[in-house]
């Protein structure tokens, strides 16, 4: 029997692998929102692995509402050569040993032996501190230093102003942000930072859960982010073979010079399309955290934000469960108004958001541990 010859896509450095500059993410918001047929997204994966694409992030399999389709999954990845990654959620880590069980309960749930990155997930200047205090951090590192996991990254919420000084400490071996058209103004600073350390990136929310796509095509939704300095994969979550056989076509015949200039013409046209549907015009500065409460109000409004923009909110819904927002409330004691530069009103509004979320996920129900 003659063997297909593999496909090789378009790859970069990240770590100490070489990964395709698409890369494909499971279990994302649009499969915990139940937006899937098991068999395409199965198809999908295997028509990724078939085209080339060898990062795979496994997503929040604790919250997938389907477990047949983890174990689908795990046995294409099983027989693949590929580079996996697994989120450790530091927003929800208390102990080392937390982290330990949340890696082994992901393998497990895939059916997966082996894991290439560990990446610690959500990372803020919060829980930055926190992390470094209660063993998460250590814990993770020994974990590469026993061979467990190959390479330790981790995605970054905060401020660049902040990841200075964490990249500093030498722990990383590559980071993860969230880089959609809409985002690339504020957020690019993060990526000139990780090169100046050296460290590749790979970007997350290219397509807003496929939002996006009413104010920009696939292609300059791809291009904005696939051809941007720093980048090593663009992240996406695609859950049919059609949606991997698109993107892949795209990463093969775009063009760095013209189409990411036309990428960024049109991204700003979308942005400012998107922006006049947000009740808030807030930047996202941060100057008001941090509360004394520990109320993240600017997070919960950007995502209030993102659900207005998109008509999505069941996906902000899911993001604020993710990211371990429900658990604070805003005590309107003003002192985030009297700190923002524009005085907005964001703890009214956060609180605002954060009932509305509370209802989508209860609609959604995803938190319900019966259903992994």
């Amino acid at each position: 029997m003659i063997q297909k010859e593999k496909k090789i896509l378009v790859s970069r450095q990240y770590g100490n692998k070489q990964i395709s500059a698409i890369g494909l993410g499971l279990c994302g918001l649009r499969t915990l929102a139940g937006h899937f047929k098991k068999d395409e997204a199965v198809a999908a994966l295997g028509k990724a692995l078939e085209s080339g694409i060898n990062y795979i992030d496994l997503g929040f399999p604790e919250l997938c509402p389907d477990k047949a389709l983890l174990k689908a999954y795990g046995a294409l990845l099983n027989n693949a050569d590929v580079s996996i990654c697994v989120k450790a959620n530091v927003l929800k880590l208390t102990s080392g040993e937390e982290l330990t069980v949340q890696l082994r309960s992901c393998m497990e749930a895939y059916g997966i032996t082996k894991v290439t990155f560990l990446q610690l997930y959500g990372v803020n200047r919060t829980a930055w501190n926190r992390i470094r205090g209660n063993g998460v951090l250590q814990k993770a590192d020994e974990l590469k230093e026993t061979g467990a996991v190959e390479n330790l990254s981790m995605h970054y919420t905060d401020d660049r102003f902040y990841l200075k000084p964490i990249l500093q400490e030498g722990i990383f071996d590559g980071i993860s942000i969230e880089l959609s058209a809409i985002e690339l103004p504020r957020n690019s600073g993060s990526l000139k930072i990780a090169g100046d350390f050296h460290l590749g990136t790979v970007v997350t929310g290219a397509l807003k859960n496929g939002c996006i796509l009413s104010e920009l095509s696939l292609k300059d939704a791809i291009c904005a982010e696939f051809f941007a300095p720093g980048v090593s994969s663009v992240l996406l979550e695609l859950l049919t073979a059609e949606e991997v056989q698109k993107a892949v076509e795209i990463s093969e015949t775009s063009d760095r010079g013209k189409d990411y200039v036309r990428a960024q013409l049109a991204a700003k046209k979308a942005r400012d399309a998107f922006y006049k549907k947000r009740e808030i015009q807030c930047e996202v500065c941060r100057c008001c955290m941090p509360c004394p409460e520990g109320f993240n109000a600017p997070r919960i409004a950007e995502l209030y934000n993102e659900a207005l923009m998109f008509d999505a909110p069941e996906y902000s819904a899911l993001q604020f469960e993710i990211e371990n927002l429900a658990g604070k409330e805003c005590v309107h004691c003003g002192k985030c108004q009297s700190k923002c530069p524009r005085e907005f009103e964001i703890g009214t509004i956060a609180t605002k958001a954060a009932e509305l979320f509370r209802s989508q996920l209860k609609e959604v129900n995803c938190c319900d541990p019966r259903r992994v």
